[in-house]
C-alpha cells in the first residue's frame, strides 16, 4: 500500500508543537523514521525570490529515488517546488513524497506514474491531515518508442538511448543532464522516454531528480538534471559524465541503446520502425553473443571501456603486384622527404645571413640598408598630462514588480460579479526590491544609507522625514509589516498615484500604486477588462464546483468516491476555498483536463458496475457531466484572463539616483517598473 507525505512551512504542523517548515500530512502510522527520512530529503533552492517577475521559471523538482530504510530500499516518487512565501513572510517550498510498495509498481515506469495528475499534490489548504492510505496507484504499461522529445530537444534521439544505457549498467556514477531553464517543463517527458527502452522488469530501477540539488550521499539517483548557471551544472560539466543539452551535443558512437532510440533494432534489417513506437519489441540489458559489443558513447568515462583480447583472425595474403606496388610508394614518399629538408636548410642560411647583415653568398654585395624612419617622439618640455578618469558610480539595473492584492480579487469574485459589476475602487498594487551594496569600478562600496537626497534622472529633491508604513502583504494569507520609512518623489511617469518609498535600515525600495480604474484608457483598460473577467470565471467557477459536489450526494457510494478523490486532490474546500485555491496557481491547473478526466473515471467506473442506477441517480449524473462541460469553457477563458495579467505592463521610468550631495551621487537604479500580477 502506498504512503504519502506533505512538507512546507506552517504556523502548526501535525505533530505537537512544530511550526515552520515542517510535516502537515502523513499516511496514519507511518514510522517516524520514514518520517525523517522523507523530511530530509525535501530540500529546495529557488533560482529566483518570490516576488521576482522570473518567480514562475523555478523548476519544479521531480523525482524517482530509493532509500534504505530500517535495511529495506524503499522507492519514493517527489514533487519539490516553490510556493511563493509563507505566514512570516519568507521564501516557502512544497514537498509531496509518495513511497510506493513493490506489488503495486506499474510496468510503465516510475516516470509515467509521476505523470499521473492524481498522484503528486502540489498545494496544501491549510488544513493537518492524515489520511488512512496513500493515493491509488494506477495500473499501465507502456512500449518502448522512438525517442522523439529527446530529438527535438537534443537534435538526436539516440540521446534516449544513451541514458537507457546509464541505467542499465546499474552503477553508482550519476549521469548528469545540463539543460536551459526553457525545457524545465520537459523533463519528465524525456526521462519517461528513456525508461520506455528498457525491460519492464528494470524500469523500476531507474532513479532521476529533475532539480538535483543537495542529494543526500546515501540516496540513490542515476540520472540528475541540473539547470545551466548552477553550481551543481559547472560541477556536471567537469565530470566527463554529462549531457549537456544548451550546446547541442553530437553522439559520435553508437550502441544498441541508440539504435533502439532511433528506432533501429540490431540484428533486424536496419530499417527504421514506422511509428512512433519500437513495436513491442522485448529484449535485455545484456548484449546478443552473436552482435558486435556495444561501442563506448563519446561521454563515457575511461572506467566504462570494455576491455578484452582482440580476435584471433588471421590477415589475408595480398596480390604479389599490390606489394611491389607499395614498395614502389615507400621509395617516392622517401625521395619527397629527403627534398623538404633540403630545401629546409637553405631557407634557414638565407634568413641567418640577412639578419646578420651580410650577403647571401660570400664575397657578393651586401643587402641595402633601408632608410631610418623619421622620429616622431614630442619633446621632453612637452609631456602630456596624465588624466585619471573618475571611477563611475554603481548601478544595478532592477525590476520593480507592482503585484495585484489577490485578497482583493478573491473578494470581489466571491460578490458573483457580471459584466455590470463595478470594479473595486481603487485596486491597488504592491511590490519592492531590495538594493544590495554594490562595489564601483575601484572595489570599493558606498554607503549608500548616508543618502541625504534623490533624483529621478535631473533636479534632486531631499527624501521626505522618517515615518512609519504599514506594508500588507499581497498573497491571500493577510500579513503586515512595520517599517520606518522615507518618502520619495513620486515617479514623473502617468502611472496613476504611485507613491514610493525607501527603508534605510533595509535598503528596501517599495511601491504602493491604488489605480481607479473607472478613469483609465489604454494598458491599464485591457487590464481591467482581464481582472473582471477572472473574477467571473472564478465565481462561475466556484458555483459549477458546489454543483457538482451537491449532485454528488444523489450517487451510488462507488461514483461518489470518485467526484470526493477529484475535488480532495485539487480544489479541496468549498465555495470560497475553491476560489482561493485557483487564485494560488494563477489558473495553472489545467482544468479542461481536469474535467475530462473526471468524467472518463465516472464512465470506467459506472462500466464496471453491475447495478443499475436509478431515475435520480440518472439525473444527477447527467447534470455532472454536463457541469464539466461547462467546466471546460470556464478554463478557457480563466487561462486568457490570467495571461492577461500575467503579461501586465512594463514601464521604463527615469534613472533614479541616490545622493549624499548635489555633486555627490552614492548609487545609480536605472528601474523599469511592472504591473503584473
Amino acid at each position: 500500500m502506498s504512503t504519502e507525505l506533505l512538507y512546507t512551512s506552517a504556523p502548526q504542523g501535525l505533530r505537537h508543537g512544530s511550526r515552520g517548515f515542517c510535516t502537515v500530512l502523513t499516511t496514519a502510522g507511518m514510522p517516524i523514521n520514514v518520517i525523517g527520512k522523507l523530511e530530509a530529503i525535501s530540500s529546495y533552492r529557488h533560482l529566483f525570490a518570490p516576488d521576482s517577475n522570473r518567480a514562475g521559471e523555478n523548476p519544479v523538482s521531480f523525482a524517482h529515488q530509493r532509500v534504505n530504510l530500517g535495511g529495506q530500499v524503499v522507492s519514493v516518487l517527489s514533487r519539490i517546488a516553490a510556493y511563493g512565501t509563507d505566514y512570516t513572510g519568507r521564501t516557502n517550498k512544497i514537498a509531496h513524497h509518495v513511497t510506493v510498495a513493490p506489488g503495486e509498481m506499474p510496468a510503465a515506469g516510475p516516470a509515467w506514474l509521476i505523470s499521473q495528475g492524481s498522484i503528486m499534490r502540489s498545494e496544501w489548504l491549510g488544513q493537518c491531515e492524515t489520511p488512512a492510505s496513500g493515493p491509488t496507484i494506477p495500473r499501465g504499461d507502456q512500449p518502448p518508442r522512438i525517442c522523439t522529445a529527446w530529438k527535438s530537444v537534443a537534435g538526436d534521439s539516440g540521446w534516449g538511448g544513451v541514458v537507457a544505457e546509464a541505467i542499465a549498467q546499474g552503477d553508482a556514477t550519476p549521469l548528469w543532464v545540463i539543460y536551459p531553464l526553457d525545457q524545465r517543463g520537459r523533463l519528465l517527458e524525456l526521462i519517461d522516454e528513456s525508461i520506455s527502452l528498457l525491460p519492464a522488469a528494470q524500469r523500476w530501477r531507474a532513479t532521476f531528480n529533475t532539480f538535483a540539488a543537495n542529494i543526500p550521499p546515501d540516496v540513490e539517483c542515476k540520472v540528475r538534471f541540473v539547470p545551466v548557471g548552477t553550481e551543481e551544472a559547472r560541477f556536471a560539466a567537469s565530470s566527463g559524465k554529462a549531457i549537456d543539452l544548451t550546446k547541442h551535443p553530437t553522439i559520435t558512437t553508437a550502441s544498441q541503446w541508440v539504435e533502439r532510440a532511433r528506432g533501429v533494432i540490431r540484428g533486424d534489417t536496419g530499417n527504421p520502425l514506422s511509428g512512433g513506437a519500437l513495436s513491442g519489441a522485448s529484449f535485455t540489458a545484456v548484449q546478443e553473443p552473436d552482435a558486435a559489443p556495444p561501442v563506448e558513447s563519446s561521454w563515457s568515462s575511461d572506467e566504462d571501456v570494455v576491455s578484452g583480447p582482440p580476435p584471433s583472425i588471421e590477415p589475408p595474403s595480398l596480390p604479389l603486384e599490390l606489394i611491389r606496388g607499395k614498395q614502389k610508394r615507400k621509395q617516392l614518399v622517401i625521395a619527397v622527404a629527403i627534398l623538404a629538408a633540403v630545401v629546409g636548410l637553405g631557407a634557414t642560411w638565407t634568413v641567418a645571413r640577412l639578419m646578420a647583415g651580410l650577403p647571401i653568398l660570400p664575397g657578393s654585395a651586401p643587402p641595402p640598408v633601408p632608410p631610418m624612419p623619421v622620429d616622431i617622439t614630442p619633446p621632453m618640455d612637452e609631456e602630456t598630462p596624465v588624466v585619471v578618469p573618475k571611477a563611475p558610480v554603481p548601478a544595478e539595473t532592477h525590476d520593480l514588480v507592482l503585484h495585484y492584492d489577490k485578497k482583493q480579487l478573491s473578494a470581489y469574485a466571491a460578490e458573483n460579479p457580471s459584466d455590470e459589476t463595478p470594479l473595486p475602487n481603487p485596486v491597488s498594487l504592491r511590490g519592492y526590491v531590495r538594493l544590495k551594496p554594490v562595489s564601483d569600478a575601484a572595489g570599493a562600496v558606498p554607503d549608500i544609507k548616508q543618502t541625504r537626497s534623490v533624483a529621478w534622472g535631473g533636479t534632486a529633491t531631499p527624501l521626505g522625514e522618517p515615518q512609519e508604513l504599514v506594508v500588507r502583504t499581497t498573497q491571500l494569507t493577510e500579513r503586515t509589516q512595520s517599517m520606518n520609512v522615507q518618502r520619495i518623489p513620486s515617479v514623473p511617469e502617468s502611472l496613476g498615484p504611485t507613491q514610493m518609498y525607501w527603508s534605510r535600515e533595509t535598503g528596501d525600495l517599495i511601491a504602493i500604486a491604488d489605480v481607479d480604474w473607472t478613469s483609465q484608457t489604454g494598458f491599464l483598460g485591457e487590464q481591467a477588462q482581464a481582472y473582471r473577467d477572472v473574477a467571473i470565471q472564478l465565481s462561475r467557477f466556484a458555483k459549477l464546483a458546489d454543483s457538482i459536489d451537491a449532485e454528488s450526494d444523489h450517487l451510488p457510494a462507488n461514483l461518489k468516491e470518485v467526484i470526493e478523490a477529484f475535488f480532495r486532490h485539487l480544489f479541496p474546500g468549498k465555495g470560497d476555498a475553491r476560489i482561493d485555491s485557483l487564485i494560488r496557481r494563477a489558473g495553472g491547473v489545467d482544468l479542461s483536463e481536469a474535467a475530462t478526466k473526471l468524467k472518463a473515471a465516472l464512465r470506467a467506473k459506472l462500466e464496471s458496475s453491475s447495478k443499475a442506477l436509478t431515475k435520480e441517480q440518472q439525473a444527477a449524473l447527467v447534470q455532472i457531466v454536463d457541469d464539466c462541460g461547462q467546466l471546460s469553457q470556464v478554463a478557457a477563458e480563466l487561462h486568457a484572463g490570467f495571461g492577461v495579467l500575467e503579461t501586465g505592463h512594463r514601464v521604463e521610468v527615469p534613472e533614479l539616483k541616490f545622493l549624499e550631495s548635489e555633486s555627490v551621487v552614492l548609487r545609480r537604479v536605472p528601474l523599469h517598473i511592472h504591473f503584473s500580477w
